[in-house]
């Protein structure tokens, strides 16, 4: 879950620098109330080194697990005007404050929670 919003097709990136929110997700999250702050860092480059002009950026609640292993931060995203297969990414950021341990053989990301480990799976198929 994303703010109050359940978002499926979310990319866990170790390398990537930054959590991403992509502009389209963020407009079909209603959340054009919410001001986005301004950034004012130079851009993110992506693939092949591209420029990637940033909106703005948000700080939503971010949930992961399913109850009653689950664990629930404050995340800083960006949010970009690109296309992408993908609604978000969660980068070192957010992998780091959850406390994260993946296996990308084994498609799974395990978390600490209150209640013991949580985890989340994903699936080759949708990836």
């Amino acid at each position: 879950m994303i703010g109050q919003n359940k978002i499926w097709k979310v990319l866990v990136d170790g390398g990537s620098s930054v959590n991403i929110l992509y502009h389209r997700t963020y407009s079909n999250m209603n959340l054009e109330g919410e001001q986005l702050d301004p950034c004012h860092e130079a851009p993110l480059y992506g693939f092949g080194n591209q420029p990637v002009p940033i909106k703005g950026t948000i700080t939503l609640s971010v949930l992961l697990g399913k109850a009653p292993y689950t664990i629930e931060k404050q995340v800083k995203l960006y949010v970009v005007r690109v296309e992408s297969p993908y609604n978000a990414i969660l980068g070192r950021p957010a992998l780091t404050s959850f406390q994260t341990v993946s296996s990308i053989p084994h498609l799974k990301l395990k978390f600490p929670t209150e209640h013991g480990i949580g985890e989340m799976r994903g699936d080759q198929k949708t990836a």
